[in-house]
């Protein structure tokens, strides 16, 4: 169900909420993006999905969520057995608000791609990530475009890589990067269990495995 951009409001999310409480619909994936809801809106549309038992596909960018969003998505992938992927990309989950996300992801057993672009999220995040990724055992792809992250993070990247050999991609493009990053993530390559992509070769690689994509969630 796609109905992002649309303006929706208090009644709407309540509806959606009552749609995905309803196990006939049998849900996949929901795409609620650019409505502005906010964390109260939003909490009512969480209600829904912690009942659903079908939704492998949420994407809530660029609807003005907060700390509150942060600690009910937190609570819900804690115990979620069913959602793959996740987009929380433009909202307000900067390097203090992202660890409740994190929080949750620890014990999650399910969740494959997370999408954190635009968030403001700085290196003061990534010990956060560290954290959650040596015990999370799940994750493979990681987006965390024009963030804030700088050259001094290519250390904690290379640590998050060595502790978590499940990740495959954690894409970087628009921060704060330059020569020096990339020149110590290349060095290490061979020592990694991970390939360094750019973003035309991962698409190329999903149309490759035949994958079925949505293109604008890449770009």
């Amino acid at each position: 169900m796609d109905i992002s951009y649309n303006k929706i409001g208090k009644h709407a999310c309540e509806y959606i909420s009552e749609i995905l409480k309803d196990d006939k619909t049998e849900l996949l994936s929901l795409n609620i993006a650019g409505n502005f809801i906010g964390d109260k809106n939003f909490s009512e549309i969480c209600v829904g999905i912690s009942k659903n038992s079908s939704l492998l596909k949420l994407n809530a960018s660029a609807n003005e969520l907060g700390k509150i969003s942060s600690v009910i998505l937190g609570t819900i992938l804690r115990y979620d057995k069913k959602l793959k992927y996740l987009d929380v990309s433009k909202n307000y989950f900067n390097d203090d608000i992202i660890k409740n996300l994190l929080k949750g992801l620890i014990s999650n057993s399910n969740l494959e791609s997370l999408i954190l672009n635009e968030n403001n999220l700085s290196n003061a995040s990534l010990k956060n990530f560290e954290t959650t990724l040596s015990v999370n055992s799940t994750m493979k792809e990681i987006f965390l475009e024009r963030n804030l992250f700088s050259n001094s993070s290519s250390s904690k990247f290379l640590s998050i890589f060595y502790k978590n050999c499940n990740i495959e991609l954690i894409s970087l493009i628009g921060n704060k990067l330059e020569f020096e990053f990339a020149d110590a993530m290349i060095q290490n390559e061979k020592k990694l269990p991970v390939k360094i992509l750019n973003k035309a070769d991962y698409l190329a690689q999903r149309m490759k495995n035949d994958e079925n994509i949505n293109f604008h969630e890449y770009f």
